[in-house]
């Protein structure tokens, strides 16, 4: 077995003048110990282009690769192709309903990314029904799922809401914090998942 692939991920770093020291220092420490940097959404505060030049100015001396996916902040100021031009500039790969694959010590790593949108929590969920933008909420929700739908089984932690979307059929549920799992889960994929299963029809109502 090919030896394991570090990640260094990170959601909600906000990236602003108040933080970029800290930012700028938590990047350093990390580069050169993981082979991928990923950042889970809500890289800016406002989704300010300034912010997201202070983002590509502490992402751009990094020797290994970064991908990234929006998050609500960075749709803020209505701005997101100035973002991402600034953040490709650096060398920041943006995915939204897109995927990469990055060759690591001879092992292809797959990477879905879309942004993620409002639709639903446990004991709640958004109808297909009623007012236009409701519905464009719900019609939103549903191209991401099924934009993910078009990749790989999904593997994840059983926590939250996640029961009530992913079965048998689109992927495999794990026990909370359980790694080993994870990482077996990850180099097998579930027996009973297929590519582009019904992950996306799951708690429609």
């Amino acid at each position: 077995m090919p030896r394991p692939i570090r990640f260094a991920a990170a959601g909600d770093v906000h990236a602003h003048d108040a933080n970029r020291d800290e930012l700028a220092s938590a990047f350093q420490d990390v580069d050169g110990t993981v082979d991928l940097i990923l950042l889970a959404g809500d890289l800016t505060t406002y989704g300010e282009p300034e912010q997201a030049a202070l983002l590509a100015e502490i992402c751009r001396p990094l020797s290994l690769p970064v991908y990234a996916v929006l998050g609500n902040h960075d749709w803020h100021c209505d701005q997101v192709p100035e973002l991402v031009a600034l953040l490709a500039g650096a060398g920041v790969r943006v995915l939204d309903r897109s995927w990469a694959i990055e060759e690591v010590d001879g092992a292809s790593v797959g990477i879905v990314g879309l942004k993620g949108f409002v639709g639903g929590f446990p004991d709640a969920s958004l109808p297909d029904f009623g007012e236009p933008l409701l519905r464009q909420v719900y019609a939103e929700t549903s191209a991401d799922v099924e934009a993910l739908d078009a990749g790989l089984p999904v593997v994840t932690f059983d926590f939250g809401g996640a029961s009530e979307i992913v079965t048998p059929a689109c992927g495999l549920l794990l026990p909370p914090d359980d790694r080993a799992s994870l990482a077996g889960a990850l180099w097998r994929p579930s027996p009973g998942a297929t590519t582009g299963s019904s992950c996306s029809t799951i708690r429609r109502r």
